[in-house]
């Protein structure tokens, strides 16, 4: 493991644990109702950030060539469609933190790429608890599918790369402040947007 995502895995740690903290994933699996609202609270999120990595999509390919086919808004979109919201274009969205540098999109990606890997448990539990599959309401948490692991290794081979061309420390610290400040951005807006109590 290269020594810079050794140093994400540790250094957000505490705001990773955070977040969790919020989510009671068994509770949101229970009926289609609150897993509509999980993916309702994902979607607030998941778009305002990807549409800011989308901003920079031909800077973020020279390290990331696939970078485009890994953004997942259009999975919830489709997902939402499917549990009955016909227009999740019209939910509120999270305000997030800008991404003015490559090095805050790379610590951004971190967060959202590591989603994926954890998403692969969750689409299980939904298969086995609602019966939903990646063809018909689980695309989002489903992900890549069996690219899953792959995908990670080449996103960790970017940060390595990345790393090796950049290898101050100030660069790295950016990289690092990121990855904490996406990970609060889920906290605050689970938070305000008071879907835990919407569904409890």
């Amino acid at each position: 493991m290269n020594s810079l995502i050794q140093r994400l895995k540790t250094e957000t740690q505490a705001s990773h644990a955070s977040l969790e903290s919020r989510v009671d994933l068994p509770q949101r699996l229970q009926n289609p109702s609150a897993y509509r609202a999980l993916l309702e609270a994902f979607y607030g999120i998941f778009s305002p950030l990807e549409a800011e990595i989308a901003r920079s999509f031909s800077e973020i390919a020279l390290w990331l060539p696939d970078i485009a086919s890994r953004m997942r808004t259009a999975s919830l979109r489709t997902d939402l469609r499917v549990l009955g919201n016909l227009c999740p274009e019209a939910l509120p969205c999270s305000p997030v933190p800008p991404l003015r540098s490559l090095p805050e999109q790379l610590g951004c990606l971190y967060v959202l790429e590591g989603s994926t890997l954890g998403g692969q448990i969750i689409a299980r539990q939904i298969a086995s608890q609602l019966h939903y599959t990646p063809e018909n309401g689980c695309s989002f948490f489903a992900g890549h599918g069996a690219e899953v692991g792959p995908m990670w290794n080449r996103f960790r081979e970017a940060i390595g790369s990345f790393s090796v061309a950049h290898p101050d420390a100030e660069t790295q610290d950016q990289i690092i402040s990121s990855a904490n400040a996406t990970f609060r951005a889920f906290a605050d807006w689970f938070d305000r947007a008071g879907w835990i109590e919407r569904t409890a």
